[in-house]
């Protein structure tokens, strides 16, 4: 071919070239941005009473206070597992089941963060925030069943909007265990004792439910401590929750007349 005709060629087989390249650059990038995302092996959902009832005496510290040092010590180093945030109470319905922190990985900043910002106060709405925090544990392709997903809640075990919330608990976990195969781990920061007998109850049909009723501040470090490898380990052969030892309590005349779950006349629990 002559000099001169390949000259005058030459700018639009460059400019092909150079077309068909972006092109190819822009098809890799939007496939890549709509790629399915790998699902992450650890799933934990926190859930953090913030109601006016965490003011209450915990041992040398309040509930709230406890809870918060807790949980901002879990978090740390937790990088590649999927964490987020969710606070119960403030106020009735939804806007007392808030998620400060959306599930992501390399989230424990933000979350220590939003901790630090957190109050007590106003009415306990537990019920609503235990729904509401499952809720996206409905996405198979994200949580398929082969990871763990968890639920973590500490709380002092009350709810002042729902004096039904047990019930309302007792058919989240029929719902989202069998199906999705979630886990709860309830912490009832110096609970009632009517509460812990009914959540035993529940337990008994429900294997995805463990319970931890620590009574100090310590009691928590260590109940937290011993959950450690349900909670956060990449999922193996699962293991069934188990309850944190507590002390033998004295038998008391109303227990044998109490069922295990809610009935429809159960009014707010006094401590």
């Amino acid at each position: 071919m002559p000099e001169s005709k390949w000259r005058s060629i030459l700018p639009t087989v460059v400019a092909g070239v150079a077309t068909a390249l972006i092109v190819a650059a822009i098809t890799g990038l939007v496939a890549w941005l709509l790629r399915d995302p790998q699902p992450v092996n650890v799933n934990v959902a926190l859930v953090l009473d913030v109601s006016e009832e965490m003011r209450e005496t915990f041992g040398s510290t309040t509930r709230f206070e406890a809870a918060v040092a807790e949980l901002a010590k879990d978090v740390q180093g937790r990088d590649h597992d999927n964490v987020s945030l969710w606070t119960a109470g403030g106020a009735c319905g939804s806007e007392g089941a808030r998620n400060v922190v959306g599930f992501r990985t390399n989230n424990a900043d933000r979350i220590i963060s939003a901790l630090e910002g957190l109050e007590p106060k106003g009415p306990a709405n537990l019920g609503n925030a235990i729904v509401s925090a499952t809720g996206g544990f409905n996405d198979a392709t994200r949580y398929p069943p082969t990871v763990r997903k968890n639920v973590v809640v500490l709380t002092a075990g009350r709810d002042t909007c729902d004096d039904r919330f047990v019930r309302r608990i007792r058919e989240r976990l029929e719902e989202v265990g069998e199906d999705l195969g979630v886990r709860f781990h309830f912490f009832g920061l110096d609970a009632p004792k009517k509460l812990q007998r009914r959540l035993r109850g529940v337990q008994r049909e429900a294997p995805n439910l463990a319970l931890h009723f620590p009574e100090t501040a310590d009691d928590l470090a260590d109940a937290l401590e011993e959950a450690q490898s349900q909670i956060w380990a990449p999922p193996t052969a699962s293991a069934t929750p188990t309850e944190t030892p507590q002390p033998s309590e004295p038998t008391e005349s109303t227990e044998s007349t109490e069922s295990p779950t809610d009935a429809p006349t159960e009014q707010t629990e006094s401590p």
